[in-house]
């Protein structure tokens, strides 16, 4: 999905034909745990440096001496790209960023596709393998929504995060609990290894998370002006969600009330123009805390033509 902008790049930055400025894809598998395509993409960097270090025109301009790369990335890709930063630190030979439509915050269709096997990531092929295979999805689980006032619960007793396991539906853990008993048959206490292993999904994601949220631009050696952060608006997106509380435990509400676009819609409230996104993540997850309002510049279907 990537092949037209990488040759767009590779066109466009290029001064002259002799002159081409290398543009590289960092291909991974996304559903792998954050951490492990971090290390995966540092590497990717080392060798990207390693490559340009042979082309005769850096080493004529000096590269040699002070190599850098810049780095976009799209959705989870901007996650990667700012858990790699917080990792190097200032250390990261890194000139500029770009990150596009980035869940620094998550995204409700995580939840979905979780509890239901479809949404807006991913296949949507709304079949009980998917939903079981997505339950079983450790990156999935880094992209639960923790929005501030975003989640609506009918019980106060309910806990307030996606990172609690006392949130979640009980078929969700009953996935987990199969898995455990159908591919570990040697294990005994199955009922406690599944619940173990869902609460350390949650823990590893709250804790990636916390990572992210606490990331700062001061422990680079970037700044503000270096990187362009691009969120998407004026497209229906799931902004909120209700939990009920029901005698077999916590139940979301999929419904439709809560997928709204109300970018520039009352100029009275213009707090209101938030509750909108680029049709997957929600405007408030998209808007990272290392950057002010006044660098995030916001995107609409409009401005292309098409989403």
């Amino acid at each position: 999905p990537y092949k037209e902008i990488i040759q767009e790049l590779r066109y466009n930055l290029c001064p002259s034909e002799d002159q081409p400025v290398p543009v590289y894809p960092f291909a991974y598998d996304w559903r792998l745990p954050l951490e492990i395509i971090e290390r995966q993409f540092a590497e990717f960097v080392e060798e990207v440096i390693d490559r340009t270090r042979l082309m005769a025109h850096y080493v004529q301009a000096g590269y040699i001496k002070r190599p850098t790369v810049n780095l976009v990335g799209h959705s989870m890709g901007g996650l990667i790209i700012t858990g790699y930063l917080d990792k190097k630190g200032r250390s990261a030979p890194v000139s500029k960023v770009v990150t596009l439509g980035t869940p620094y915050k998550g995204s409700f269709e995580a939840v979905i596709k979780i509890a239901t096997g479809t949404a807006n990531l991913g296949s949507d092929a709304p079949n009980s393998r998917e939903r079981e295979a997505a339950r079983l999805t450790s990156s999935l689980y880094h992209l639960l929504p923790e929005i501030q006032d975003a989640l609506e619960l009918d019980d106060p007793s309910l806990p307030n995060s996606f990172f609690n396991p006392g949130l979640w539906q009980l078929s969700i853990v009953a996935s987990v609990m199969e898995y455990v008993r159908t591919q570990m048959a040697f294990i005994t206490e199955k009922e406690q290894k599944a619940q173990a292993l869902f609460l350390r999904f949650l823990e590893a994601a709250e804790a990636y998370r916390s990572r992210i949220d606490n990331f700062r631009l001061s422990t680079t050696r970037l700044k503000a002006a270096d990187w362009l952060c691009v969120v998407g608006v004026n497209s229906e997106t799931r902004v909120r969600m209700r939990v009920t509380k029901t005698e077999r435990g916590p139940m979301f509400d999929l419904g439709s009330k809560y997928r709204l676009n109300l970018w520039r819609k009352n100029p009275e409230n213009q707090a209101e123009w938030r509750l909108t996104g680029d049709g997957t993540v929600p405007f408030e997850a998209a808007l990272p805390n290392f950057l002010a309002p006044e660098n995030i510049v916001c995107v609409t279907p409009e401005d292309y033509g098409y989403w």
